[in-house]
């Protein structure tokens, strides 16, 4: 019967435990809790464990049983002082003053008070004499101390850099030649994530002895260089007119400070420049850096600006194939803005039209930049949006190889009346109007056509406008095709002719 009883009790205390682990991890839900999560689970196991004692009649002797009473009267008190711990730290004190206190301070002020409140519990009621052990003390501090000192100079490196605080969990810094985020800091190390995703574990005693730049704090801002080579037949002052674009247009550089532009060495091969701008946060710096060396390349490749390569390095380039002329009088020929222009002069206007490549994302025209110049989408596809009263920019639609924009500014010199955004890498003809303008004097009459073209095509974009939603958020004039062939007039001094 003594046995049965006390399986059936070694089957409740089994249940118990499992019970206190359950409801500890209930617990971890709550702050206060969490702190008390571990301490009040080994209370409650140590409760079973008695209630299994008393109720299985188990005799423990004297000495264990003091050993037992020990162990409770320890648990007990430590319980209490992390409660009292709790409600200083999470209801009494200010958010300010808590996040001053380092958590490792904290910790060891915590275990120290345990280990002075196990020595009172085993002089007063074990009786254990501890005269021994403050006697050798200082011998037992020597030996530790030198079996121990790479582990006792990362505690005290840890418990300096969090009373300094140079930096915090989240912060990007580089430490030991390692740039990464702080993900976690304990006494013994510093544990930050590299943009390689890969977790560096750094000693605190290393981090100590080491220079710390932090990218985060006290400000975010940070200055950033890049040097390009270019090629010795382009100018300076052009070239540096185009890296100042570049830097303009993309848009996680910032416009204030500055970005600033120097012609730094005669190399062997190009001529190097140095560009320095500056970005808010550091996490996305790879990506800033991509985003503007590309948008160069492409703002060169459309000036016919060359980024040059060693001599020495022999290389056998084939040049792509380029659009001929034919197939660029036929694109021309096809459009239905120039459906009443004589085809010779349709001819004679697609010579010497070259490709200009825009990348993905770049902007080729600005609602309200002055123009006068027609686009011909050649390959790629674009959006066209139009900028509401809030200054935000509203999608209209979507343009693909064979269609143009820009006919307004072209004929009339009216500002672009949307932003044109490459969505994918986009190549374009652009027409201007000092190409275009020997057309009309040799014939004034195409001119009335056009008006009526304009007229149509302005007919089509408001329907555009009305489909995407957008139409409240144009501002823009409505103008009948008498007005516009006014326009076209006034634009190419036709009046006097």
């Amino acid at each position: 019967m003594d046995i049965i009883r006390l399986i059936i009790l070694a089957l409740a205390l089994a249940v118990a435990i499992f019970l206190c682990w359950t409801f500890s991890r209930f617990l971890m839900k709550y702050q206060f809790w969490k702190m008390l999560a571990n301490t009040l689970m080994a209370s409650l196991i140590y409760l079973s464990f008695r209630l299994f004692v008393h109720w299985g009649g188990i005799g423990l002797g004297d000495r264990a049983g003091k050993w037992v009473q020990s162990l409770g009267v320890f648990l007990a008190v430590f319980l209490l002082l992390k409660a009292v711990e709790g409600v200083v730290f999470i209801y009494l004190v200010d958010e300010r003053v808590r996040s001053k206190i380092p958590n490792l301070l904290r910790g060891m002020i915590r275990w120290l008070l345990a280990v002075t409140l196990l020595f009172i519990i085993l002089h007063i009621n074990l009786k254990v004499d501890l005269t021994p052990l403050i006697a050798t003390s200082a011998a037992l501090t020597f030996v530790v101390g030198m079996a121990m000192q790479d582990v006792l100079g990362n505690l005290f490196a840890g418990l300096a850099l969090n009373i300094e605080k140079p930096f915090s969990l989240g912060d990007w810094v580089m430490i030991n030649q390692k740039t990464g985020l702080v993900m976690d800091m304990s006494w013994r190390a510093t544990r930050i994530k590299t943009f390689s995703d890969n977790y560096v574990i750094i000693p605190n005693s290393e981090i100590s002895k080491d220079e710390i730049i932090n990218y985060s704090h006290p400000t975010t801002i940070h200055a950033r260089e890049l040097k390009v080579g270019v090629s010795y037949t382009t100018p300076p002052n052009k070239v540096k007119e185009l890296i100042a674009l570049a830097m303009n247009e993309t848009p996680e550089i910032m416009k204030k400070p500055e970005p600033r532009i120097w012609l730094v060495e005669y190399g062997d091969f190009a001529i190097i420049y140095r560009m320095k701008f500056w970005i808010d946060g550091y996490s996305h710096l790879f990506a800033i850096e991509d985003s503007l060396m590309s948008r160069l390349w492409y703002i060169f490749q459309r000036n016919d600006i060359q980024i040059p390569f060693p001599i020495r390095d022999v290389r056998i380039r084939q040049e792509a194939p380029s659009l001929q002329e034919g197939e660029i009088f036929e694109r021309l020929k096809n459009l239905p803005l120039f459906d009443s222009v004589p085809e010779r002069e349709i001819r004679i206007l697609s010579v010497g039209l070259k490709p200009m490549l825009f990348a993905r994302g770049e902007i080729l025209v600005r609602q309200g930049d002055p123009g006068n110049s027609l686009f011909v989408i050649e390959k790629g596809r674009i959006s066209v949006s139009i900028r509401d009263r809030k200054g935000r920019q509203v999608p209209v639609i979507h343009m693909e190889q064979g269609m143009f924009f820009g006919d307004f500014s072209l004929l009339t010199g009216s500002p672009r009346r949307a932003t044109i955004t490459a969505d994918t890498d986009t190549v374009v003809f652009e027409i201007e109007k000092e190409r275009f303008a020997p057309i009309l004097e040799k014939n004034a009459r195409i001119a009335e056509k056009l008006s009526k073209n304009l007229e149509e095509h302005q007919r089509q974009d408001l329907e555009a406008l009305e489909r995407s939603g957008a139409k409240a958020a144009f501002e823009g004039e409505t103008l009948s095709s008498n007005k516009i062939l006014q326009n076209i007039k006034n634009f190419f001094g036709l009046k006097k002719k």
